[in-house]
């Protein structure tokens, strides 16, 4: 389990088509000046959409209307609940809650929320809403923007592989007993072994120790100097249905070491879906404060719920782990070659 930096707010609103009747809770502050582009494959049509990056309530966010517009989509506002259309796909959200209602439930890291009559979300959840909730993967930059390098040139990508939690710190713990640290120790070892003929593997930590995360940082920086960093975790949540895989990478709008982890974590969202036959719950691009000093491309995996029981049993099970791992370690190869989607 792994925390991003901000916390959920609750906050409410109200805003309509007949009329326009705001009331916010928070300081509302002015826009970033920036923009981000994004750009999507909606059915078969290419859809690319630029919009501005404004800061609600202290959270860079972008205009949820805006984004719809440009894809194709629909919202609709009645009280504080929005319904959201896209392709033959719906969700349901509430002004001032994270919980998306849609074919499976899931949660953002911010509630949806009001600005200047208009419906802004969280930058960080954007790929997160339109993936899990449309099943439209939807990517920062032009469409023509290469993602993911060659390899450097002589030599095996290098890859520093970071099993999460470790010694004193169990991470999060199942029902069962089963920790955290035991399970991405587990697989974070069979990557290895996956990835050791196409890339050159390094660990943060091989053993049962414990590690805090600027010493994780530091390793793959100065010590190890890695190519990628993969941070491997399990996922918590207040619901015992929540599921799935999801996947977190740096923030940003097009700089080179957040487009390269965005390509990255959805090489490896792709092959992870493949391997297990489970479905992704996005990826997310957020303030995790493990990629605030990061030199290289990260991204931090969350590879199952231990707070479901059914998921807990599948994330004790070597067997599952096994698929998990092919899976990261399918997603990391075909990005060192280039032959990401």
């Amino acid at each position: 389990m792994y925390q991003v930096a901000q916390a959920n707010h609750k906050s409410a609103a109200t805003w309509g088509v007949r009329s326009v009747i705001i009331v916010v809770f928070g300081l509302l502050s002015a826009a970033y000046g920036e923009s981000v582009t994004y750009n999507a494959r909606v059915g078969d049509e290419a859809r690319v959409s630029t919009t501005e990056i404004v800061s609600v309530e202290g959270q860079p966010c972008v205009s949820l209307k805006k984004l719809l517009v440009d894809f194709g989509g629909e919202l609709r506002v009645t009280g504080d609940s929005l319904k959201v259309s896209l392709r033959d796909y719906s969700a349901t959200m509430t002004l001032g809650d994270t919980t998306v209602w849609a074919a499976k439930e899931f949660t953002l890291q911010q509630p949806p929320r009001v600005f200047e009559n208009d419906i802004f979300v969280a930058v960080s959840d954007v790929s997160a809403l339109f993936v899990y909730g449309f099943n439209v993967d939807i990517r920062t930059g032009q469409p023509d923007q290469p993602g993911a390098p060659a390899l450097p040139a002589g030599r095996k990508l290098s890859v520093v592989i970071d099993a999460g939690h470790g010694g004193a710190d169990p991470g999060a713990i199942g029902q069962s007993g089963v920790t955290e640290k035991d399970i991405a120790r587990a697989i974070a070892a069979q990557v290895a072994k996956l990835i050791g003929q196409s890339c050159q593997p390094k660990f943060t930590r091989a053993e049962d120790e414990s590690l805090a995360m600027q010493e994780r940082v530091s390793l793959a920086n100065v010590q190890l100097k890695g190519d990628l960093f993969v941070s491997i975790h399990v996922g918590t949540s207040n619901s015992k249905t929540a599921n799935g895989f999801e996947f977190f990478c740096p923030p940003g709008a097009g700089d080179a070491i957040s487009a390269k982890s965005l390509a990255l974590a959805r090489s490896m969202s792709n092959a992870m879906s493949e391997s297990t036959g489970l479905l992704p719950r996005g990826v997310r691009q957020a303030p995790c404060r493990m990629f605030t000093n990061l030199q290289t491309p990260g991204v931090l995996v969350e590879v199952g719920f231990i707070t479901n029981p059914t998921e807990e049993q599948l994330l004790a099970n070597p067997e599952h782990q096994q698929k998990l791992a092919q899976g990261i370690a399918n997603g990391i190869i075909a990005y060192a070659t280039g032959k990401t989607q």
